[in-house]
């Protein structure tokens, strides 16, 4: 991830004098998101899924990997559509004001997205790899990040030299890239007998719960005095509140949007993986706390 993000960076510089800054900015906020969700979410199950496979219960292991790749779907895939729906608000909020312009939060919210996409597999990796290091296989994970860093500058070339992409394409390149090195641990940790018991009816399921909630964001969204969440791929002045307070009102009223979209198509269509999810984190939580 940071020879890609070094990478990037270069790619930009040539695209666009600010390319850097934007990409700099954008960053920081993604791997926040991949950090607090991603990361915690599968922190507590590695370490017990590495001491379950050296120790050869593999009925164990196989039941741990099984749901940390559930936990990572349940979390990642509505986080991804979350920087979208709020990705504007939360760039206006923490940089919107002094000299960094609308135009700067635009750029950096759109780069901001392009790194979202590749939320999901960058944390399906940190689950795949694991597998290989408990079995203190650590050369074919590096052979694959150095594929993945390869690809990533080709396809940084392409956008940018060839098709003049801009430096959005630099993070694109990036998330493309996650793609790749998740497929081909996927498909490798599938041939050792690793599988993720997991439909795509209930992928699907988590996909279209992130897509509503998106939907009621981008809803409330539409009656606000100032419209933001789109507002990046306008042409032209993006009218977004650049004091403290009405900045706070916009991003916790999206929050709040999505949110509560979320929890709705949850319950109403009976998402068991985001329920489950919930129950584990929130309502375990409280019933310690009351014991």
């Amino acid at each position: 991830m940071q020879i890609n993000g070094f990478v990037d960076a270069l790619f930009a510089r040539y695209a666009d004098i600010r390319g850097p800054a934007y990409l700099w900015y954008s960053i920081r906020l993604e791997q926040l998101a991949l950090a607090i969700f991603g990361i915690a979410c599968i922190s507590a199950v590695v370490p017990r899924l590495s001491r379950a496979i050296k120790k050869n219960d593999m009925p164990e292991a196989q039941g741990l990997f099984s749901l940390s790749y559930k936990r990572i779907l349940a979390v990642m895939v509505p986080c991804t559509f979350a920087i979208i729906a709020m990705g504007t608000a939360a760039v206006n909020l923490i940089y919107g004001r002094g000299h960094f312009s609308e135009f700067a939060i635009g750029k950096t919210t759109v780069c901001l997205w392009a790194y979202g996409l590749g939320l999901v597999p960058t944390t399906l990796v940190i689950l795949f790899s694991a597998i290989f290091y408990a079995q203190n296989n650590f050369r074919m994970p590096m052979l694959i990040s150095v594929l993945t860093v390869i690809v990533n500058i080709v396809l940084n070339a392409i956008f940018v030299l060839g098709f003049k992409m801009g430096a959005i394409s630099t993070a694109l390149a990036t998330s493309i890239s996650a793609f790749v090195n998740c497929f081909i641990l996927y498909r490798m940790t599938g041939k050792m007998g690793w599988k993720p018991e997991i439909s795509f009816a209930r992928i699907f399921k988590i996909g279209c719960a992130g897509c509503f909630a998106f939907l009621c964001a981008l809803t409330v969204d539409y009656f606000l005095l100032s419209p933001m969440i789109l507002s990046p791929l306008m042409e032209g002045a993006l009218n977004l509140p650049r004091t403290i307070v009405p900045q706070l009102v916009a991003f916790f009223t999206q929050c709040a949007a999505f949110a509560g979209g979320l929890l709705f198509y949850a319950y109403a269509f009976k998402c068991t993986d985001i329920i489950e999810l919930l129950q584990d984190f929130v309502f375990r939580k409280k019933t310690m706390e009351v014991e």
